[in-house]
């Protein structure tokens, strides 16, 4: 049975499959996803260079999602949950099977140019500290979405959702030409994974339902010495989803209790002096604070 590189390979007419020994595995959500699926799978089909094998995880879809996945992208593997099981443990589903030595792993709101997945394993096999590489994110208006990120306190939280409920964006307007630098984490919509820095350091952490696993990952990768980076040069389009916008929806009420649960589990609040003071001094978040 032909792999999902291979497949695509014939469809692209010459697209690069990842050497073996460092096989790329992409990772992918789906809840209710019709109409967003298919334009993600399609872009990542279509890249220069293609996953060795695409696992999507269905949390539990009500819509046609898995029958669209079975007919149109045969060879994509799936596990169907028969319902919501969270960010943190879905993705968690995926990487445990998936095979490769790197892992990316998307939104189904994500849209990647074509040389996203070749930059990103670039960076990985050029700097071997690098655990963990994201993307420049867009918006559907092709403005970036700030990946320079630090790692949040409560008033930032408290100022990102008065900003978000009066509608103000997170378009940062930062110039996309820089190269690669470090950040403190990388937004969880796209991003690709050193196994090697996930085998030594755990996966999501399932505590958490819906955000923010993606800071906690990325904060455990520092705590063990890895790097965490940023590559504006591979761009990727996110429709961006404020499903955790309201506090009074179930969805938000989770979103709410995962941040409580994050600034508990790394005992700070209102200042992250204490958290940078004791992470290793060749981290990237130490040595900018």
């Amino acid at each position: 049975m032909s792999t999902v590189g291979q497949r695509s390979g014939a469809r692209n007419g010459g697209a690069r499959v990842v050497e073996a020994g460092q096989a790329a595995s992409a990772v992918i959500l789906t809840r209710n996803s019709v109409g967003k699926i298919e334009s993600c799978l399609e872009s990542l089909l279509q890249g220069t260079l293609v996953p060795d094998e695409i696992i999507v995880v269905d949390n539990g879809s009500t819509d046609q999602t898995r029958a669209v996945l079975a007919r149109q992208f045969p060879a994509v593997r799936v596990i169907e949950n028969t319902h919501n099981r969270g960010v943190a443990p879905a993705r968690n589903q995926g990487l445990a099977v998936a095979r490769g030595a790197y892992l990316l792993v998307l939104d189904d709101d994500t849209v990647v140019h074509p040389d996203v997945l070749a930059r990103l394993v670039s960076v990985l096999d050029t700097n071997p500290t690098v655990a963990v590489c994201g993307p420049q994110l867009l918006n559907t208006a092709r403005q970036p979405i700030d990946q320079d990120q630090s790692f949040p306190t409560l008033l930032h939280k408290a100022r990102r959702w008065l900003d978000t409920n009066l509608g103000n964006g997170r378009s940062s307007g930062n110039d996309t030409a820089g190269g690669l630098h470090g950040v403190d984490y990388v937004i969880g919509a796209c991003h690709i994974i050193r196994r090697a820095a996930l085998d030594e350091t755990g996966p999501y952490d399932e505590h958490i339902f819906y955000g923010p696993e993606d800071i906690d990952f990325c904060l455990r990768l520092h705590q063990a010495g890895w790097r965490v980076v940023c590559e504006p040069a591979a761009q990727v389009i996110h429709a961006e989803q404020r499903i955790a916008r309201s506090v009074s929806s179930a969805i938000g009420r989770k979103h709410a209790a995962g941040l409580v649960y994050y600034f508990w589990k790394h005992r700070y609040g209102l200042s992250p002096k204490r958290l940078y003071a004791h992470l290793p001094t060749n981290s990237p978040a130490s040595r900018s604070h």
